[in-house]
């Protein structure tokens, strides 16, 4: 009997809704995570290498290396919870604010705080510094944009931006001139298009308040003669006579901006919504259209390199990637808590235009992730010489680090098992960081915990920590610019205690005899009731009469060296 043979036939396909867009983002994976029970307030990437990573919290921030994936520095001086920071563009300095309403300037390298301004009577949410390097901006819970002179350290500028509470600050580039100049031709007066031509307008910021405004300022450059000008009154008379050159409308209170590269697009982010604004329209066409991709409120939004993709991060644990132009969803970042603020980093270290890793601030940690192969130079500002933390033994074992006041703790290494949550790839079994666990707090390092730092010192030297510990101590003192306050009204005990460790340590160490002078000259300025002690038989003067014997022991020394150099210097030159 003949057989039919059967030919095997291709059925229909439905189309593969995968876009080359939407792989690119879920090509992202986890790289490196943080779960300690601290809540992450600021987050941002150092430029321009992006090899470290801020993550501001609890009282200081942490710069992680990405690559390296360990702590490099760390800055704590801090009087209330830190709210937010701002790197200047070359990386080299940073402003960071807290909830005192202080701003500081720090130099990144040494971690010095070159600029105290005050003048905030609330919590400053952002800061930043302007282009030209010589102004710092920042707004906050009083409802004000200021603007401080880096030279003098004073206010220029009190402007009332806003009806409510103000939490977003972003700055623009120089081609939002060219903008504001064609597209709002119809809506500004001819004064500010006149500085406009002439480019003596100054930098562009945009501002977003709790009154659902959204505004953009142009900060006028100040004469020499104006700056002398000091006092708040006359700073407010100025900023009161500054009007925004454009206004718009979220209709919910701002917690986030985000500006294109080119300046063209911005994104204001209120409640659980985005809302799409082109500069390049008038009127009423300026507003794109909106996406209300998440289920509670966006917590911070950044663009991504390219300006095509604008990533928004929520307390719904999610971060989302949105294409600019049909404002689909590309993607969907699940976290293991609500997300507090998100930063991006080009690939190829900044050198690209497209993104090569996420940083997600949480309520709870942190996490970064990064595409396959994302890679960074080691040779970033502040990249080498710092304090890391190993990460080289294997899984399930630890390392000891020491800590700046002289404690040890340990760091835990896990394998990353790849995401869980809908939109997450599979880690792949990467390491990520848990946390420190620290042994348990000594006497002195609650006290330094606490703030307490005169009885931080006392507690030091009554227990007999050891040299070192002393050292740190005094190290950590100096850093954090309290010596004055942890030397200031010294007890008795602690006094004799102080002096008697000084006089047992000069001349042990020459590296430290400059310190320890610098220290004995602060005690004994903040303690004027040592002069009053009187008579020889006391031993608090036996002590410093002690120190006074092994200065002049130094001097002799020295002395004696500069006879012996001169008597060298003497042979070499009949030699010749």
């Amino acid at each position: 009997m003949d057989s039919l043979k059967l030919h095997g036939s291709t059925l229909p396909r439905k189309p593969s809704a995968a876009t080359p867009e939407k792989r690119f983002w879920s090509s992202f994976e986890r790289w490196l995570s943080n779960e300690d029970e601290l809540m992450v307030t600021c987050i941002a990437f150092v430029p321009p290498k992006n090899v470290l990573l801020g993550v501001m919290h609890s009282t200081r921030i942490d710069f992680v290396d990405v690559l390296g994936k360990g702590i490099a520095k760390t800055y704590t001086r801090f009087k209330d919870v830190p709210r937010h920071f701002s790197f200047r563009k070359d990386g080299r300095a940073f402003v960071a604010s807290d909830n005192s309403g202080l701003i500081q300037l720090v130099d990144f390298e040494s971690r010095a705080a070159l600029r105290r301004f005050k003048g905030h009577t609330g919590p400053v949410h952002s800061c930043c510094v302007s282009s030209d390097f010589l102004r710092v901006i920042s707004v906050g819970d009083d409802q004000t944009l200021r603007v401080w002179d880096l030279s003098s350290g004073m206010g220029l500028l009190v402007v009332p931006a806003h009806r409510d509470h103000v939490r977003s600050l972003v700055p623009v580039s120089e081609a939002v001139k060219v903008l504001v100049r064609v597209a709002l031709e119809e809506e500004i007066g001819a004064e500010t298009l006149e500085l406009l031509d002439e480019g003596d307008g100054g930098d562009l910021f945009w501002t977003g308040g709790g009154d659902g405004l959204v505004k953009l300022w142009q900060i006028p450059v100040f004469d020499s003669e104006e700056k002398e000008e000091d006092g708040e009154a006359k700073a407010s008379k100025r900023g009161s006579a500054l009007k925004p050159l454009l206004s718009l409308d979220h209709k919910a209170p701002v917690s986030g901006l985000a500006v294109s590269p080119s300046g063209d697009t911005i994104v204001t982010a209120g409640g659980p919504t985005l809302k799409i604004w082109s500069l390049t329209k008038t009127g009423t066409d300026k507003f794109r259209g909106e996406a209300g991709c998440h289920s509670a409120l966006v917590s911070g939004v950044v663009m991504s390199p390219d300006g095509s993709v604008v990533i928004s991060a929520a307390l719904d644990q999610s971060a989302v990637a949105i294409d600019l132009q049909s404002l689909a969803v590309l993607h969907v970042f699940r976290t293991h808590a609500p997300c507090t603020g998100i930063a991006v980093a080009a690939a190829e270290g900044g050198e690209g235009k497209t993104t090569g890793a996420l940083a997600i601030g949480l309520q709870s940690g942190w996490a970064v992730r990064a595409r396959k192969g994302f890679t960074a130079p080691a040779s970033a500002p502040g990249g080498a010489g710092g304090r890391r933390v190993p990460l080289s033994a294997p899984m399930g074992e630890t390392r000891s680090t020491a800590f700046l006041r002289g404690g040890k703790g340990e760091l835990s290494l896990e394998a990353d098992k790849g995401g869980e949550g809908p939109g997450d790839m599979e880690g792949g079994g990467e390491v990520a960081v848990r946390g420190l666990r620290r042994p348990k707090l000594t006497r002195v390092e609650h006290q330094l915990k606490k703030f307490q730092y005169r009885e931080a010192l006392k507690v030091a030297l009554a227990q007999k920590s050891g040299v070192y510990t002393v050292y740190a101590l005094l190290d950590e003192f100096s850093r954090r610019g309290a010596l004055p306050q942890a030397l200031r009204g010294a007890e008795e005990s602690t006094a004799l205690a102080l002096v008697d460790f000084m006089g047992k340590q000069i001349g042990k160490r020459p590296e430290r005899t400059r310190q320890l002078l610098e220290i004995l000259w602060t005690f004994l300025e903040t303690n004027g009731w040592i002069s009053e002690v009187g008579g020889e038989t006391a031993p608090l003067m036996r002590a410093l009469k002690k120190v006074e014997n092994r200065l002049m022991e130094e001097l002799s020394t020295m002395h004696d060296l500069e006879t012996f150099v001169g008597f060298v210097e003497m042979i070499g030159g009949l030699a010749t």
